[in-house]
This record gives C-alpha cells, structure tokens and sequence, in this order.
C-alpha cells in the first residue's frame, strides 16, 4: 500500500490472488464481487466488509467449444473433463454428486485457448469437454480472441450473482462506499454503466430488475 493514505493503486490480479490481498490488506477494495462470494472464499468476518447496491448481473455456465450442443444440466457433466480456474470449486457450487474431472487453470484465457485447441493440457493426456466461466466475462474474451461465441446454456446458469464493489470497513471506506453507491445510480441512469461495461452486460435496474439472484 502506499505510504500517503490518499493515493490509491488500482490492480488487475487473479481470482485468487484479489481474493487473498483483500483478506490480507485492511484498506481494500475489490470489483467486481459479491459479499456472499468473496466471504464464501475468505476468512473475513461479514460485519467488516462494505458493499456497494448492485451493479451488473453475472452468471456461470459450462462453456463448451463453438458448433457443440451446449450442456443444459448437471447430469450432463457426467465422465467429462471439466477446466476450471484456480481458485473455483465447481464441485462444491454444485453442491451435488456429479463424476466429472476438474482441472486447474490459471484464468480463463488460458482455459477457452486450450478449449479452442482440444486440450487441457498434453503433459496428462486430457481433452477437455467443457469450461466453466461467466457471462458476461466468456463473450468478451472470446469476441478478443477470435474464436467466435462459446456455446452454453444461457437459461440455465449453474449460479447467478450481482456484482458489487467490496470494501474492507473503515472510516474511509463507509465515505468512500456512499460516493461509490452515488456514482452508480447516476450512472445507471445515464446509460454510462452500460456504455462502460460493455453491450454484453445486464445492468441491474436497467437490463434485469433491481430485485435480482443474489
């Protein structure tokens, strides 16, 4: 952290590694996330974390390569390889008895580029059938990377959240949370929250109703 308490670093890390830093660091803010995620992967106390009133709605899907029937259920998991980001247990968000493989990825790029190329991984032999991600996360990396729309199951999410911006709780954090929660109803009104998030994302209040899946 910076030694002036009136500077702020902004940084891209991975699921893991933002997850840990906003465990590890009292002033901290994390976006996009949910209290209920983030605290289903920490070990924060649920009275010291902040959250901003809704701004997007997200959900997870097992992602399978263009041109392949999409996967519609759990049942459908069954004997297949599933990659996954590290991080992720998708056998526990499933919450269900379901014999498929997960493998470990860094992030999702590394994952739809081994998806696009048929492998997981050629050091184990293993082809993967499918990836889990999000939308709207999948179709912008895919859009970036060429590789055309994934096929999934848009009706049918795995998990559904709204995505929020978290912080640790502190004097400067509750006045900060208050700017932040202004900022995002002028602009979901304004059209600004759609027009910086991109044509894939469903603006809550806008695209889905406030009162979405948590």
């Amino acid at each position: 952290m910076p030694a002036d308490p009136s500077v702020a670093i902004y940084r891209h890390f991975p699921l893991v590694r933002a997850v840990r830093s906003f465990e590890e660091t009292e002033r901290s803010c994390l976006f996009p996330a949910s209290k209920k995620t983030v605290l289903s992967l920490t070990k924060v106390p649920v009275e010291t974390v902040l959250e901003s009133t809704a701004i997007d709605r997200v959900s997870a899907h097992i992602m399978v390569r263009k041109g392949t029937p999409s996967i519609g259920g759990i049942a459908d998991l069954a004997g297949k390889t599933i990659a996954v980001q590290q991080g992720v247990s998708l056998l526990a968000k499933l919450g269900q008895k379901v014999t498929f493989k997960e493998f470990k990825t860094p992030n999702d790029k590394v994952a739809s580029r081994m998806l696009a190329a048929g492998r997981v991984d050629g050091m184990y032999g293993w082809n993967p059938d499918a990836f889990w991600s999000w939308v709207p996360d999948s179709y912008i990396l895919f859009e970036k990377m060429g590789y055309g729309a994934p096929s999934l199951a848009l009706d049918r999410p795995v998990f559904v959240s709204s995505t929020h911006f978290l912080c640790q709780k502190t004097a400067a954090t509750e006045a900060l949370m208050q700017d932040v929660n202004r900022a995002i109803r002028v602009m979901r009104a304004d059209g600004r929250l759609k027009e910086i998030l991109g044509p894939y994302a469903r603006i809550v209040g806008v695209d889905v109703p406030l009162e979405v899946t948590r």
